[in-house]
């Protein structure tokens, strides 16, 4: 299925989907961190801790990314008038952050960079405005020739760095949460550096 640009019923389920699980995947994040992330340190040693981060590549979701541990793997089912679609996310807590990828499937490829766009735009500002966040930047990303976005966003709770991108008919997040303070921490930039730079697809 093609999208086309007067497509508003679709690309408003297609946004409505990426903002519910964005605020899902925020919301698993700070609720299993117990946040005491705040609490915690920054490690002493960033190169040593980095040095043992491992590959991870789940069979069947056509990418692999460094982790700093084995994340735990969790499926949920969200009814949309697309139909059902599940949405697959792996996550993990290391050092006082918190990660986790997630990916879903939809019925069909979305190329178009404007519908892309729009459809992300529309999840973005949901997702901030029920986190009482603030968006402190926002860029485009690419991975090969796929496109995506980037945000940083401040919340009362955390500082939150996700990226999206639209590959074919899955749409990948990578979340990471820190404690508030973490915006200027050098630590938590490398462990974010590592975590959103080592993310490949290795199906096209």
């Amino acid at each position: 299925m093609k999208l086309s640009n007067d497509s508003t019923t679709v690309n408003r389920e297609y946004s409505n989907y990426l903002f519910r699980s964005l605020l899902f995947v925020i919301a698993l994040l700070i609720c299993t961190a117990s946040y005491a992330v705040g609490q915690q340190s920054q490690p002493a040693h960033v190169t040593q801790t980095i040095a043992t981060w491992e590959k991870f590549a789940p069979k069947g979701a056509g990418f692999t990314v460094l982790l700093p541990g084995k994340p735990k793997s969790e499926d949920s089912r969200v009814e949309t008038k697309l139909g059902l679609l599940i949405n697959h996310q792996y996550s993990l807590q290391d050092h006082g952050a918190a990660y986790m990828i997630a990916y879903a499937e939809f019925p069909g490829p979305e190329s178009d960079e404007v519908n892309i766009a729009k459809i992300l735009d529309g999840a973005r500002d949901n997702a901030i405005s029920n986190v009482k966040g603030e968006l402190k930047s926002e860029k485009v990303m690419r991975i090969g020739r796929h496109f995506g976005r980037e945000w940083l966003v401040r919340s009362p709770n955390a500082f939150i760095r996700a990226r999206a991108y639209w590959v074919n008919e899955r749409l990948y997040q990578l979340i990471m949460l820190m404690p508030p303070a973490a915006e200027t921490g050098p630590a938590y930039e490398t462990f974010a550096a590592k975590f959103f730079d080592s993310f490949a697809l290795t199906e096209n």
